[in-house]
């Protein structure tokens, strides 16, 4: 069986380490130094217009498989994924985020569709973090790298 997940990541959301809790990448503070809780400012009415300059925010997360699945198995996959993306950002799917999963079938061989989610599923997160974390900001955005050094 093979599962396979590619994401593209632009999150309005913090992008977290779900085993640890540390916050990879996400809002910075004023000074631009200290990585700071989206989730938490938004709980305390701080709108999206504070944020700066923060446009056009979405996560989109595609997963293949050889596993033969009809429409819905397709739809359950891919809703088990989505459940990957919550897992590593936070907030997510606000209005100013596009955030879905799209799931499709390459093969006829068989299997358990919550396998197959499953798998999806820890992929997808494995997908974020390494993203955001092999992301180059090209001197304009800190990315993960200058802000871990």
């Amino acid at each position: 069986m093979i599962v396979g997940v590619l994401a593209v990541v632009n999150a309005l959301g913090d992008v977290v380490d779900e085993k640890t809790g540390e916050r990879l990448v996400g809002l910075r503070d004023e000074e631009g130094k200290t990585l700071v809780s989206t989730a938490e400012l938004l709980r305390q009415g701080v709108s999206k217009k504070s944020f700066g300059r923060s446009q056009g925010n979405t996560t989109i997360g595609v997963v293949a498989t050889n596993v033969a699945l009809n429409r819905e198995d397709a739809i359950k996959v891919a809703q088990m994924a989505h459940n990957g993306l919550a897992r590593v950002i936070s907030p997510i799917n606000t209005t100013v985020d596009g955030d879905i999963v799209f799931a499709l079938s390459l093969g006829r061989q068989q299997g358990d569709v919550n396998h197959v989610g499953a798998l999806a599923e820890a992929a997808i997160m494995e997908a974020v973090k390494r993203g955001v974390m092999k992301a180059d900001g090209l001197g304009l955005i800190p990315a993960y790298q200058d802000l871990h050094r």
